[in-house]
């Protein structure tokens, strides 16, 4: 889709999205109360084990908050300096997994294992969890779509041009949109 509104229309190269004054938004992933997708990795890091593809101290992900996602997305649609661009909303920082983990050990409060799993084997250890679920009854937060969305997911973005375009800045570190998140899934019996 976005390649088709970005396509030129006439002699003079505007696209469909500039002349409709349109701002696309691309977010990293994102969690906080509600989320789902994030919900499965603090699902199963609450059992103690997190397992991540690649390295666990190299700054490799992008996440944000969805609170700083709804802002950043409010601003773009508000500016006219960003229409007919594409903006990328990322939290305050690029983060290690180690970071994660220390984040989601405080806001669990309890102790987890970061393996580190070579992002070829996340899809074999997805399908060998899945299985252990079945096995035992319930379904595991590891699974083979969380393995495949982790293989592709271990990315980092830049929110530079938001920030030049509209003033975006991410408001909430990850310790705190973290245990914010936790409390919620807590009080709305998912943990």
């Amino acid at each position: 889709m976005e390649r088709l509104v970005s396509m030129p229309l006439g002699d003079d190269g505007r696209s469909l999205r500039s002349l409709l004054g349109a701002v696309i938004v691309r977010p990293p992933a994102v969690y906080g109360p509600r989320d789902r997708d994030i919900y499965a990795a603090i699902r199963g890091a609450g059992g103690g084990i997190l397992p991540v593809p690649g390295s666990l101290r190299r700054p490799s992900l992008s996440l944000v908050h969805v609170s700083d996602l709804v802002s950043g997305m409010q601003m773009a649609a508000e500016s006219r300096a960003a229409r007919g661009a594409t903006l990328f909303l990322d939290g305050p920082a690029h983060y290690s997994w180690l970071g994660v983990r220390r984040a989601l050990q405080r806001a669990l409060k309890r102790r987890i294992l970061a393996v580190s799993v070579p992002r070829a084997v996340l899809p074999v250890a997805g399908a060998l969890s899945e299985i252990g679920g079945l096995i035992g009854g319930d379904y595991p937060a590891f699974n083979i779509d969380k393995a495949r969305e982790m293989y592709r997911a271990v990315t980092m973005c830049s929110d530079r041009r938001a920030r030049e375009l509209v003033g975006y800045r991410a408001n909430v570190p990850l310790a705190v949109g973290m245990e914010e998140t936790v409390r919620w899934y807590r009080a709305a019996g998912w943990l």
